[in-house]
């Protein structure tokens, strides 16, 4: 270890020690897969007139997780970046749009993968993001 990378950490203990470190410890991927299941979990529990007040549409078919265009390139995004980690989505179409679903259990990891998917982004596709009511709860909090 070098004087510089030395100098570096004893600066950061030092200022983590005062009080001075504005910065966010890193979110490991186990404190992500907890939120996930917890946000599972609470969602579960809603019926579907209470998922649909919050962003989520439950069918039979599962849960939507995106919305797009009736077209062979947006199938084709949503079912690659799911792909990407042992999904698939089934889609329901008509008047020019497509509704993609998954069952309730796979939802925020298929979310998650389509939220990452450059050619998902790249197309406009729509991704569910439920507006959770802890969410709605700090955007008051945080409003002048």
């Amino acid at each position: 270890m070098n004087a510089t990378t030395t100098l570096a950490k004893c600066f950061a203990i030092i200022l983590a020690l005062v009080g001075c470190n504005h910065q966010q410890p890193p979110v490991t991927q186990d404190q992500k897969e907890s939120k996930y299941t917890e946000e599972y979990i609470a969602l579960s529990k809603l019926s579907d007139e209470e998922l649909f007040a919050i962003g989520v549409t439950s069918t039979s078919a599962g849960w939507a997780v995106a919305w797009s265009t009736d077209s062979s390139a947006h199938a084709d995004a949503i079912q690659g970046a799911l792909g990407s980690v042992d999904l698939s989505a089934s889609g329901s179409c008509g008047r020019g749009r497509c509704g993609w679903y998954v069952s309730p259990e796979e939802f925020f990891v298929a979310q998650r993968a389509l939220l990452a998917s450059r050619s998902v982004r790249e197309r406009g596709i729509k991704v569910v993001e439920p507006r959770l009511p802890t969410q709605n709860k700090k955007a008051q909090q945080d409003a002048p």
